[in-house]
């Protein structure tokens, strides 16, 4: 049973080796790091009231806005720990949810900006942040992989 297991676990892309470093896990990995840093640096600038930038190219604090970096950072990381597998379908979610976030950022900028604790209009610093890491968690999740008979593959 323990031989089905691992082909089973293989076959869908679950299996925890570290040494399998595909396009969606170091793209986690490099992602999740530089989360945590913003949240890190957002964090900081709401405990001293401070931004970096001004205008409509800025980073600041909001709470909420700071709760989902920090979680978006310790997800992407989790993941990869977890195998290519993994890290692939959290790629795909990310991409697809930042997709949304992105088009909320764009269509409706001062709802999301309350939504997400800033009391204002997102700031389109965030959108372009938001859409660069939509469109690279989309690629990394779908680059490099097909699927034939309950197989994956590289490409």
């Amino acid at each position: 049973m323990g031989g089905q297991t691992t082909i089973m676990a293989r076959a869908i892309g679950t299996t925890n080796n570290l040494r399998d470093n595909g396009p969606a896990r170091m793209f986690v990995l490099i992602l999740g790091i530089t989360y945590l840093a913003v949240a890190a640096l957002e964090s900081y600038l709401g405990a001293t009231n401070r931004q970096l930038g001004s205008g409509e190219w800025v980073l600041g604090y909001g709470m909420m806005h700071n709760v989902v970096h920090w979680l978006t950072g310790l997800l992407l990381v989790g993941s990869y720990f977890a195998g290519e597998g993994s890290a692939r379908i959290v790629a795909r979610f990310v991409g697809i949810l930042f997709t949304l976030v992105l088009l909320l950022g764009i269509f409706a900028p001062g709802w999301t900006g309350d939504l997400l604790g800033h009391g204002g209009p997102l700031a389109w610093s965030y959108n372009a942040i938001h859409a660069l890491t939509a469109v690279g968690a989309l690629v990394a999740g779908f680059i490099g992989t097909t699927r034939r008979h309950g197989t994956t593959t590289r490409v």
